[in-house]
């Protein structure tokens, strides 16, 4: 927190960013930012997976709206 702001995390994951921030200090500090970057990628990997999940299970679903998408023309 600064300037007694909260961390644009919100107050469900400030905790586990402590923790993590917390064991990630007792590493010097080029490996700490390269596992904090892995750990960044990581949950973009995720993220980006879910959303195609869910993008490819609407298309297959076999509700055609008469919307040309990328995914309706390549399936």
């Amino acid at each position: 927190m600064r300037n007694g702001r909260q961390h644009q995390t919100g107050p469900t994951l400030e905790p586990l960013r402590r923790l993590i921030r917390g064991r990630l200090a007792t590493l010097p500090p080029g490996l700490s930012e390269f596992i904090l970057f892995g750990l960044k990628q990581a949950w973009a990997c995720l993220f980006g997976g879910l959303m195609l999940g869910l993008s490819s299970s609407r298309s297959f679903s076999g509700s055609r709206t008469g919307r040309s998408t990328a995914m309706t023309r390549c399936s």
